[in-house]
């Protein structure tokens, strides 16, 4: 079924789907009939909700913790929730990515060659300084995820320290408010160590040998404890910084892989390998290794990274990493990644 399951994937997407066939097909109208409307409403709504998020950082950060987001500090000069929210809806050089900035991380960016999108509001939890180290504490962001879905809030994408959430026509002033007041709710059940009986009910009954007796507090403790001793934050940050050798062409992998001429191979096992597979960790959903490339030295972070996951998953059940390509077996009670290799 798995090696059905990848070939399949090498052929399909979700254009088929009808549902959201029909979904593109409503949005066009709306966008034929009061487009320019419904787009400026979503992009006010999503600043508004940025700068709420900010003024109550500052308010909660004098006596303790409060959520971030990933976005400029200033714009000419101006602390950004001090910005009017005409001039961040018309200049898009308040959104853009400037080289060397402490806020994005990121080094020599060509200037003017990315633009940050107001509607999609990436969250930080605490754990990651500004310079991209492991603080002390920290709140994986896993957990917050998880209470917000368990609140019927849905992030697009959860890292280790962040998760994103759309704004688009259907988020009005009362929804991004149900996730200001979820947010709110999570930090009083944090700082009281709220027992996660309580909180998370049918984690701590799916996996009582790992959470029963245990506090918010305490599960976010531990898990960023977990985080800092395996050094997540270079493990991936290295990961992606080296090329893996090509060995084969991704058709000729393929082949393998559709006649059978493969064979899982554990973690241990890798080194040397040629995948047949595409690792992809989720998020940030950019393929580590591609069929047909060599597990070879340039990929021990990735080989790390995977050993991390896979440890990850068995320390924490219920806040599993995604990772496409890889196969999960249980043995002795352990889950155990696989991945596909060339024989």
């Amino acid at each position: 079924f798995e090696r059905f399951n990848e070939a399949f994937m090498m052929h399909t997407s979700t254009s088929p789907q009808y549902g959201i066939i029909a979904s593109l097909d409503v949005a066009a109208r709306m966008m034929e009939t009061n487009g320019e409307r419904l787009m400026d409403e979503a992009i006010e709504e999503a600043i508004e909700f940025r700068k709420q998020v900010v003024t109550l950082g500052k308010k909660f950060g004098k006596n303790g913790w409060w959520f971030g987001v990933w976005q400029p500090d200033k714009y000419k000069g101006k602390p950004f929730e001090k910005v009017s929210n005409k001039v961040l809806k018309k200049e898009t050089n308040a959104w853009i990515l400037k080289p060397n900035e402490k806020w994005h991380g990121f080094g020599g960016l060509e200037h003017g060659h990315i633009l940050l999108d107001p509607i999609k509001v990436t969250l930080l939890t605490p754990g990651i300084s500004k310079n991209g180290g492991m603080q002390k504490w920290g709140i994986p962001a896993g957990v917050v995820s998880l209470f917000l879905r368990e609140k019927g809030i849905v992030a697009e994408k959860t890292g280790h320290y962040s998760f994103l959430m759309l704004f688009t026509f259907g988020v009005t002033k009362g929804k991004s408010a149900t996730l200001l007041n979820s947010l709110a709710e999570f930090k009083k059940l944090y700082d009281s160590n709220a027992p996660l009986d309580s909180v998370f009910p049918e984690l701590v009954k799916a996996h009582p040998e790992q959470y029963s007796g245990l506090g918010l507090k305490g599960l976010c403790t531990r898990m960023h404890d977990y985080f800092r001793k395996e050094k997540i934050d270079s493990i991936v940050q290295e990961m992606y910084s080296l090329l893996p050798q090509q060995a084969i062409t991704p058709a000729e992998s393929y082949k393998s892989l559709v006649r059978g001429k493969v064979k899982k191979f554990g973690l241990k096992q890798l080194p040397g390998k040629v995948s047949a597979a595409m690792v992809v960790p989720y998020p940030p959903g950019i393929p580590v290794i591609m069929p047909g490339e060599k597990f070879s030295p340039e990929t021990r972070k990735t080989l790390q990274y995977l050993a991390f996951s896979e440890e990850f998953d068995n320390e924490f059940p219920g806040f599993e990493n995604e990772v496409h390509g890889v196969s999960i077996e249980m043995e002795k009670g352990r889950k155990n990644y696989k991945v596909y290799c060339m024989v």
